[in-house]
């Protein structure tokens, strides 16, 4: 899967590794230089990006944010989990909508 925002464009191989498309952040324009892999070790199911703001959802449903995304780090330091859980993500400017397993929308505050 691929996600894009003003932090750069993102994406999910099969295998759950999440990659960040160098020279891409902030720079819709520019398609990239090279993908990235941003932590191998940690696998996701989906994501979304928002501004300085990439969120993820595990296969098991629990939700991490990626830590220092900036202009300096684009692919941020770690990730962090959320409270709550949700099976599908999005990020809408700096709000975070998910679905859990119910099928319920709700928005992380």
């Amino acid at each position: 899967m691929i996600a894009t925002g003003h932090a750069g464009v993102w994406g999910i191989n099969r295998q759950g590794v999440v990659y960040y498309r160098e020279g891409t952040y902030r720079n819709p324009g520019h398609s990239g230089m090279k993908w990235i892999k941003v932590e191998e070790d940690k696998k996701m199911k989906s994501l979304s990006v928002g501004e300085d703001l990439v969120v993820a959802a595990d296969p098991g449903d629990k939700l991490y944010v990626r830590v220092g995304v900036s202009a300096q780090l684009p692919t941020g330091t770690h990730w962090e989990q959320l409270r709550g859980s949700g099976s599908q993500v999005n990020v809408y400017g700096n709000k975070v909508w998910m679905t859990n397993s119910n099928g319920e929308i709700y928005q992380l505050k």
